[in-house]
């Protein structure tokens, strides 16, 4: 109780101390007898690790606890707040599946009891999450929801956090336009509220969007609005952040460098892990860029070391995974439900749902199936229409210099018959169409039918579209210099590229050569 009354002491003047003492406090009770008075100090020490110390995982911690409490004391407004406040923290550490699954239980809650607020919160996590997996449709359903219940209720601040939202979604769907033209609204309207922090984001946000349209002068700016406005490690590791972008996408690398390691300075104050690994990847590209091996292996090693901590699966089919059990759940409540009223139905009930079960499982696998298939023939008809783009505008280019040179000829001729001629055979020239020249160019775009192709998306179904057809490139011998024509990259280019592609096909190290080793998969 000493420790108890040194946290009350300290509540109202040093946050820190008194969050020290609710821990001592907290660490001395018997967990078997946790008392429902507990369960505020519980929250409060959640949120101080949480927006004070960036600890999300002892945050975590607290707030199950405090759950625990809530659930025997059968507090179920506390309690749905608790897994609301879960789901948040869980999409913090990259934990889809448990994000969604907190959040689902939340919002059933809030919409039962019509909490239009906490409905809102939901809402924009769930859109949140789905947008994180790809889930676009989904994703915009709710986050259109959370804006127009904003709207509906004149919550400026709300409405305001719509507008980023929407903004970000336009950016992860690539309408860059649309990204900076919502955020401008989004700041503009922020400028006549007090929540700096917000307009701060906003500023952060549009320097991103700027940098990636290309706009680098605007994104500085924008930049340079926010850093009077900086508070909070997260906040101060975004500006950092995306400055060392822009320098980056600038050709300054040595300050991108600098940039890149003011952010992991921030980012490691608290458990940011999938931003490091980033930042780190980021850096051991510049360094490896400006020929600084030793440090370029440092920042390797620092992703490599975060990414065997995360240690996480497939957040792809975990989302499925979750959304099935979900769906199994409100139909196992439905039985229970119903059990009362049709007790002679609950055999073929408890079937029908095993059915469905099994049915619904199939057809989310074969959804993720299809959305991989779609994805990858998306890039590949993208890469093929750049590929056609590009040599008819060559083929154009040269069609053009002839027709502009024979009618220079025909003008200085005297002769009519000639003249009459080579105007023939301009206008047959501009009706032409290169037919040699395309096929060509197609015999170098990956053919998905072909023998070759099939065996080898068999054994290295990891490879990407451009990985794929450097494959094709080389089974065909061609140089480095005929592939650099074709794809129009640089050498260097392509000899980076082989030097991975050898890696990921396992032969790094070998004296095998990459054609005699793309030979057996003919």
């Amino acid at each position: 109780m000493t420790l108890y009354a040194l946290y009350r002491d300290y509540a109202d003047s040093d946050k820190n101390k008194a969050m020290e003492y609710a821990e001592l406090f907290l660490e001395r009770i018997d967990s078997s007898s946790r008392s429902p008075y507990l369960g505020p100090v519980y929250l409060e020490l959640s949120d101080w690790y949480e927006n004070d110390r960036y600890r999300f995982s002892t945050a975590i911690y607290y707030r199950n606890i405090a759950l625990d409490i809530y659930e025997k004391a059968n507090d179920k407004y506390h309690e749905a707040e608790c897994k609301y406040i879960l789901a948040r923290l869980y999409l913090k550490t990259g934990q889809y599946n448990n994000t969604l699954r907190y959040a689902s239980d939340a919002v059933t809650f809030f919409e039962k009891t019509r909490d239009s607020v906490q409905m809102m919160e939901c809402y924009e996590l769930l859109g949140i999450v789905y947008e994180a997996c790809r889930e676009y449709v989904k994703s915009d359903r709710y986050l259109q929801t959370y804006a127009a219940m904003a709207r509906k209720l004149k919550d400026s601040t709300r409405i305001l956090i719509g507008l980023n939202n929407s903004a970000v979604f336009a950016s992860l769907t690539g309408d860059t336009a649309k990204t900076v033209t919502l955020l401008n609204e989004a700041i503009s309207l922020s400028r006549h509220t007090k929540d700096t922090s917000l307009l701060c984001n906003l500023y952060i946000n549009a320097a991103a969007a700027s940098t990636q349209a290309g706009h680098y002068q605007s994104a500085r700016a924008y930049l340079d609005s926010s850093s009077s406005l900086l508070t909070g490690t997260d906040l101060y590791g975004q500006y950092w952040l995306y400055y060392g972008d822009l320098y980056m996408k600038t050709g300054n690398n040595a300050r991108a460098a600098e940039a890149f390691k003011k952010a992991a300075d921030y980012y490691s104050q608290g458990e940011f892990e999938m931003i490091l690994k980033n930042i780190y990847a980021s850096l051991n590209d510049i360094y490896r860029s400006m020929g600084d091996t030793a440090k370029a292996y440092h920042y390797l090693q620092n992703m490599y070391n975060i990414e065997q901590g995360l240690n996480r699966e497939d957040m792809m089919l975990e989302l499925f995974k979750a959304q099935n059990e979900i769906e199994m759940s409100r139909e196992q409540e439905a039985l229970k439900t119903s059990r009362s009223r049709q007790q002679t139905l609950i055999l073929s009930t408890l079937f029908l749902i095993i059915l469905a079960s099994l049915i619904t499982a199939f057809i989310l696998r074969r959804r993720a199936f299809d959305i991989k298939q779609k994805e990858l023939q998306v890039e590949r008809d993208r890469e093929i229409s750049e590929i056609k783009k590009n040599q008819q505008f060559r083929t154009d280019k040269i069609l053009c210099n002839a027709i502009s040179r024979l009618q220079t000829l025909s003008e200085e001729s005297r002769s009519t018959a000639m003249r009459n001629k080579i105007n023939s055979i301009c206008d047959d020239l501009r009706g032409s169409k290169d037919v040699d020249a395309w096929k060509e160019i197609e015999q170098y775009i990956p053919e998905t039918n072909s023998t070759f192709f099939r065996n080898l998306t068999a054994a290295f179904p990891n490879l990407t579209v451009n990985e794929s057809r450097l494959c094709v490139f080389l089974n065909r011998n061609l140089s480095t210099k005929q592939i650099s024509e074709i794809t129009r990259q640089s050498p260097e280019s392509i000899n980076v590229a082989r030097t991975r592609l050898r890696k990921k096909l396992g032969i790094t190290g070998s004296d095998t050569s990459m054609q005699e080793f793309l030979r057996k998969y003919n």
